[in-house]
């Protein structure tokens, strides 16, 4: 396909639509329209904008390339009338997504209220068993099985209803559905077409739940590649999928939810179901993921796990926030005593290290926020700080011959001993002062 600009022409082959176009031209810093000028009046040939060749635009990745759909378009065999008994949802590495029984109820209910209206367009794919390429096919075909990639729920409304409604010939024009045959897709290509197909009719929004089961098997196919290159590469795919515009930032919590380990993905996905099965047509909340990043990995699953058994999503997220904050005043807590770990700095400030939890539900905390109140409460504790000069109460005597292991052993163990000794001491002090 070719577009006239200025007198030069510029191939557009990965152009889908006017906005793709327009932002390949606001690339190169062609943005201004170009106003009706007469040829006389027209710039001189060495004043003209040079509009740059195809060959030196860098194009799409070519894992995810956007000619991908064209190409699957290609695959089109033509506009068929088929019998609804024929089609099938497609085995699941063609499927767009899951059926949502509520969203066929609404359909099923929309049918009823006016039967006999045209039902949409729905595409089809016909089985890889039967025939792989195009040349290959027969009108035979159409019947015996079809896959569908679009409109599954449609159909599914259709089937019902003729089921339900075997006596009443309003029903009966729902026996045959207009299809758009399609031959050689494969599940990616299969996938496209379903979410375009989608996107052009009513349908169920895309869920946020509906977009982390996409980009996981996007992240399992791709996370050899590394890092940045499957997530661009998810972004990619997943705008193409559904025809709209993303960025890893836009996605960003979609990817970290999709590529956790998989024995938290399993309950993720267990709780996507849970989810699902109560409230089919909304988003799963976020909040909770939102703050598992910051949670240490075995812990992720205790919580997912306690999130299945309370089908308590606000209070485990409530959970999960207190105890991000928790870690995060504990370091501060830890670096501004000079403690060299968390453990060190609650037993020599035992006391303050006690008060700490008051501030869990008082402050906001976060990793580039910690409170100025915070900052003088652990100035505080390094102040109050009951000397104790450790010597004149414990004395150990060793008299045996240690190897380096042995003394680093008794090292350690003597200094909890002190450790102890003082957090003793201070507490019989405060209770004398009061």
């Amino acid at each position: 396909m070719f577009k006239p600009f200025q007198g030069q022409f510029l191939e557009l082959e990965n152009a889908l639509s006017n906005a793709a176009f327009i932002d390949l031209l606001r690339e190169h810093g062609i943005t201004k329209k170009r106003k009706n000028v007469s040829t006389k009046s027209r710039q001189s040939e060495s004043q003209r904008v040079v509009t740059p060749s195809v060959d030196n635009i860098e194009g799409p990745r070519p894992t995810v390339p956007m000619r991908e759909f064209k190409n699957s378009l290609e695959k089109k065999i033509g506009t068929f009338n088929v019998k609804i008994d024929n089609l099938q949802e497609a085995p699941e590495d063609f499927r767009c997504r899951a059926i949502d029984q509520d969203w066929v109820a609404e359909i099923k209910s929309s049918i009823r209220q006016a039967p006999g209206e045209l039902v949409t367009k729905v595409p089809v794919m016909i089985p890889l068993n039967v025939a792989t390429d195009p040349y290959q096919f027969q009108e035979s075909m159409l019947d015996g099985v079809l896959y569908l990639i679009g409109g599954n729920h449609v159909v599914k409304a259709c089937k019902e209803l003729l089921e339900e409604e075997k006596e009443n010939e309003e029903f009966r024009s729902y026996s045959n559905i207009s299809a758009d045959v399609f031959l050689g897709l494969s599940p990616e290509q299969a996938k496209m077409i379903g979410y375009h197909h989608n996107s052009k009719t009513t349908t169920k929004k895309v869920l946020f739940q509906d977009q982390v089961l996409q980009a996981r098997e996007i992240y399992l196919k791709h996370r050899e590649e590394g890092e940045d290159a499957w997530k661009e590469t998810a972004t990619i795919i997943l705008g193409n999928l559904h025809e709209r515009t993303y960025t890893k930032k836009s996605l960003s919590l979609v990817l970290s939810v999709a590529s956790h380990e998989e024995d938290v993905f399993f309950q993720i996905e267990r709780l996507f179901e849970l989810w699902n099965s109560r409230n089919s047509m909304k988003d799963f909340p976020q909040q909770i993921f939102k703050n598992i990043p910051c949670v240490e990995g075995p812990k992720i699953c205790q919580y997912l796990r306690r999130v299945e058994q309370l089908k308590d999503i606000k209070t485990v997220a409530e959970e999960i926030s207190k105890d991000r904050k928790k870690r995060i005043l504990e370091q501060v807590f830890t670096s501004r005593t000079g403690c060299q770990t968390w453990e060190e700095a609650s037993e020599r400030y035992a006391l303050h290290a006690e008060k700490m939890e008051e501030f869990l539900d008082s402050i906001k905390v976060s990793q580039r926020l910690v409170p100025t109140d915070f900052i003088k409460f652990c100035d505080e504790a390094v102040r109050q700080e009951v000397p104790v000069d450790l010597n004149t109460v414990v004395t150990v005597n060793v008299s045996v011959e240690l190897n380096e292991k042995q003394r680093e052993y008794l090292d350690q163990e003597r200094r909890k001993f002190e450790m102890k000794i003082c957090k003793g001491l201070k507490k019989l002090k405060t209770a004398a002062e009061e």
